[in-house]
């Protein structure tokens, strides 16, 4: 079974793009994060453990500063060039690990990052001349990530109450933390842009199998996310879902997506 090797190569780049913003954005506060971390003894660890659930961790702290050292610069390559899956391997293991010291400041997108990172490492194997099904796997599955993210979050949603009657959105405007404030007072608009969230998370996992649905509901989700990002101060959540949006795309999408970059493409395979 042929992969997309243009969406590959895209959804790979976006990915490494990603850690490496993540990272970088977060030097300044390192010291709270890894260096004397504010987080208490992650309650599991263990070689074993990282070795067998991707958002294990064994990092010492006295190790941080070199773990973090090397996975920037793995994750910065990889922007630039495709890693092979001895550079993908580490890489995921020592993002998870920096995450998991720092577990209290984590989020949903780095959750999310942490779990694409591991199963990146088989279509990373596929480039190194294994057999074809395997990083067709792991294509597969990191496809399926992001419909299930999409819908145990919507289905969630379902079980409360302020999602359903439509008050979710005004809730969150009117906290001083979040924003933005003038939304609670058009109480219409604000019902409608809940409902319209509920609707666009419970149908992204079934309107992403056609092309016609598909870019349209990814152009919902950015701007979803990228408000997400602006009032209520998770970007780094809201950029990883956009990133992921990559493994879905077809290869003649992504591969014009590389050309406005300026970006090298893949080897032409049939589009999906």
């Amino acid at each position: 079974m042929s992969i997309p090797a243009n969406t590959v190569l895209l959804f790979q780049r976006a990915l490494h793009l990603w850690v490496s913003l993540h990272l970088l954005t977060a030097l300044p506060a390192m010291e709270e994060l890894w260096l004397d971390p504010l987080s208490p003894p992650h309650p599991m660890g263990g070689p074993r453990y990282t070795l067998v659930h991707a958002f294990g961790s064994w990092l010492p702290v006295r190790a941080a500063p070199v773990v973090l050292a090397c996975t920037l610069l793995v994750a910065l390559w990889g922007v630039v060039r495709p890693l092979r899956w001895w550079l993908s391997l580490p890489l995921w293991a020592g993002y998870s690990s920096l995450m998991n010291l720092a577990f209290m400041a984590s989020s949903g997108g780095q959750q999310l990052m942490a779990n694409l990172l591991f199963w990146n490492v088989l279509l990373c194997l596929e480039r190194s001349g294994h057999a074809t099904w395997v990083g067709a796997t792991g294509f597969w599955i990191i496809r399926l990530q992001l419909l299930l993210a999409y819908a145990a979050t919507g289905l969630h949603k379902l079980t409360g109450t302020h999602w359903l009657d439509g008050t979710a959105m005004g809730i969150v405007a009117g906290d001083p933390a979040f924003g933005p404030a003038w939304l609670t007072g058009f109480p219409l608009l604000a019902k409608s842009m809940t409902w319209a969230v509920l609707v666009f998370q419970l149908t992204f996992p079934v309107a992403v199998w056609w092309r016609r649905t598909r870019l349209p509901w990814m152009a919902f989700g950015a701007v979803f996310h990228l408000g997400t990002a602006l009032w209520l101060g998770i970007p780094e959540m809201g950029a990883a879902f956009i990133a992921a949006y990559a493994i879905w795309l077809s290869n003649n999408e992504s591969g014009a997506v590389l050309r406005c970059y300026r970006w090298r493409q893949a080897v032409s395979v049939p589009a999906t």
